[in-house]
């Protein structure tokens, strides 16, 4: 039966949908990560791109920039109006993409987008809640390997590996292994269809497979691939040249991107939840790459909740020779 475990952590709070003994769905939610999809808010345009065609707005509580296309043509420049969020903002690790919304009716008042914890309780799925201590069910799921995934877009399955890599454009999977090339394609097919998922990759999204030359196999390719991507999803079959082309909803950021657009503020979280889950009591010295120690320094709640629980003060020590993921925590 499948169900969900949540963990509301220091920063950010997690969620994993189990079915059987591994994790099919992973969510991260970071603390002010900026406005999201279903959230209503108050905008003023700032700038027109493209006449009567693209407009950028900004969030009057927020301040953050919104892509607007085909904008209402009475629209008028001087007044704000609600606008609703369709897209969050997000960074392939190079470039930086505005959130996207449209007009809402004229007198729809501010609505915050729902939570992470909200939208999985619509799910209907059981949910059980987790603590900062005592078994880590999360990571007896699989957590720490769907983060190791995320954050070096591979992802392993019998017979070879999957490269995942966003793109302006695109997210682009490559395929690579040493089977046969059809037995590689179709084991690729599936681990493919359940990366999307699990890692939330949404948008226009490539798949390159090895090359198949009968129709048949490349079309069990397909469906094998679409078999384990909740709907809606539209897609054209494997070509004669190995390349599947998809489409489907992309609301938010993929945990790729997610981790990709601020290393050192997810390096630092990952570490305060191995903190909290080491049993630490009293004075404690983290100790990380400089980077990290900066991304901690900038988020004093952060630290604050932290040395609640482990009953002490909190130190930050840098250190240049330790990775970005390679912090550990130490008694003062």
């Amino acid at each position: 039966m499948a169900e969900w475990l949540f963990e509301a952590g220091i920063g950010e709070n997690r969620a994993a949908l189990i079915d059987g003994d591994r994790i099919i769905e992973a969510h991260i939610e970071v603390d002010g990560s900026g406005l999201n999809p279903g959230a209503i808010v108050l905008a003023k345009i700032t700038e027109v791109l493209v006449p009567g065609k693209r407009i950028v707005v900004r969030a009057l509580e927020t301040g953050e920039e919104i892509l607007v296309n085909n904008p209402p043509s009475k629209l008028d420049p001087t007044q704000p109006f609600a606008l609703l969020i369709t897209r969050a903002a997000s960074h392939d690790g190079r470039i930086a993409k505005r959130a996207t919304g449209r007009v809402a009716e004229a007198g729809t008042l501010p609505v915050a987008a729902l939570s992470l914890e909200e939208r999985i309780q619509s799910s209907d799925i059981p949910i059980q809640y987790l603590e900062p201590f005592g078994p880590d069910l999360l990571a007896d799921a699989g957590w720490d390997d769907v983060i190791e995934q995320a954050e070096n877009g591979e992802t392993p399955f019998s017979g070879g590996t999957l490269l995942i890599t966003p793109t302006p454009a695109l997210t682009l999977i490559d395929v690579d292994g040493w089977l046969a090339p059809l037995p590689l394609a179709m084991a690729a097919a599936e681990a493919a269809g359940k990366a999307i998922r699990l890692l939330g990759i949404g948008g226009s999204i490539a798949i390159d497979f090895p090359t198949v030359a009968e129709r048949k196999a490349r079309t069990a390719m397909a469906e094998a691939v679409i078999a384990h991507i909740p709907s809606p999803v539209d897609h054209a079959g494997v070509n004669q040249f190995g390349l599947m082309h998809l489409v489907r909803p992309r609301p938010r950021a993929s945990l790729i991107e997610l981790i990709r657009q601020d290393s050192a503020g997810h390096a630092a979280r990952q570490l305060l939840r191995r903190t909290q889950r080491s049993g630490a009591i009293g004075n404690t010295t983290i100790n990380a790459h400089p980077k990290v120690i900066a991304a901690l320094e900038a988020q004093p709640g952060w630290l604050a909740a932290l040395a609640k629980q482990v009953g002490g003060t909190i130190t930050l020590r840098a250190d240049a020779n330790l990775a970005m993921g390679g912090g550990y925590a130490s008694s003062s």
